[in-house]
């Protein structure tokens, strides 16, 4: 195994083991803040923080033993857990004589509230579930921060003050993670809508080409040179009229569709179909013919666009990936 593919097979595997990597955390926190409450308590603690803590190690536990636990449900119940939690703490601060405290558990409920909702939106997979908990998470991130900053420049130094920081930094921690995780491929398109604005992208890039689409340098070259060099394509002998193919795939941001290229006994055009991937039955896809492909530069290491004619018409400019700079 190459360490491309090692590195890949780990990000795999580190991708599967979310759903525990969310539970332990989650857990970790809970048991810290039970035991913070249950054994040293202090002035500021109070049954609220025991409730939290409870609601979090419960959760926690649910993720790692739900019967139907997948990446979704695990991040919906870790939102719900953080929101209900954050709730639970902040009502308790609704009775702080301090103008600013009340404000802030105001805005702190309404951002607990919001991340609740959302989480438990995303369990049944609806569009508002990736929005509302990535808002939410940034706002209480923030305010985390803001609690960690206050604390540390007018606190006393006093060892309550120390564990109610650790507690801050853990909340951020938790909070920081559903934002990393919902910044993720995975997860922008693994939402209802989310999949079908992609199945809606696919079948547009079948249908049309448009002037966002590009190739890799060596399927260009395929492009560029399909009139003269067929060295690189497979020979087809199923008795049909097609005397050799080559498949090449054709990008659009994170969209991806197929091309295939097919030339014909007896007939000097190009056949293409373009569909969404090459797996199976095509049922969709979008067929046309091509009688002349000309490049921006007759060098084939330097050109960067591939116009596609049809008799005398142009179809398409494809550009060229632009390679990483190293």
């Amino acid at each position: 195994m190459s360490t491309v593919e090692g590195v890949q097979a780990a990000i795999v595997a580190i991708k599967r083991k979310i759903p525990f990597i969310l539970a332990a955390i989650l857990l970790i926190s809970g048991v810290f803040e039970a035991v913070n409450f249950l054994v040293f308590g202090g002035e500021s603690a109070s049954i609220g923080d025991l409730c939290a803590a409870v609601v979090k190690i419960l959760i926690g536990l649910f993720i790692i033993f739900d019967p139907k636990r997948s990446l979704l449900r695990s991040v919906g119940f870790y939102a719900i857990s953080l929101g209900l939690s954050r709730v639970i703490d902040s009502v308790i601060l609704l009775g702080e004589p301090s103008d600013v405290m009340f404000i802030a558990a105001i805005v702190m409920i309404a951002l607990g509230v919001n991340l609740f909702v959302s989480g438990y939106n995303y369990l049944h997979d609806t569009s508002r579930g990736r929005f509302g908990m990535t808002m939410g998470s940034a706002a209480l991130d923030l305010m985390m921060i803001l609690m960690i900053v206050i604390t540390f420049t007018s606190g006393d130094g006093s060892d309550e003050e120390f564990r109610t920081m650790i507690v801050y930094c853990i909340s951020v921690v938790q909070y920081t993670l559903i934002l990393i995780i919902m910044d993720s491929d995975e997860f922008r398109f693994s939402s209802l809508k989310e999949k079908s604005v992609r199945k809606l992208d696919e079948v547009r890039l079948t249908y049309t080409l448009t002037p966002g689409m590009h190739v890799s340098r060596d399927d260009a070259l395929v492009l560029k040179h399909m009139f003269d060099d067929r060295s690189s394509w497979s020979a087809v002998e199923d008795g049909g009229p097609v005397e050799c193919e080559r498949k090449l795939w054709i990008f659009e941001e994170k969209v991806a569709s197929v091309m295939i290229l097919q030339k014909w006994k007896g007939s000097d055009r190009i056949y293409v179909t373009m569909a969404a991937d090459d797996k199976g039955t095509i049922l969709q896809a979008n067929r046309f013919w091509i009688t002349d492909v000309v490049a921006d530069d007759p060098d084939d290491g330097t050109f960067m666009n591939v116009r596609l004619y049809a008799d005398g018409a142009m179809l398409s400019n494809i550009s060229v990936e632009k390679e990483a700079v190293e």
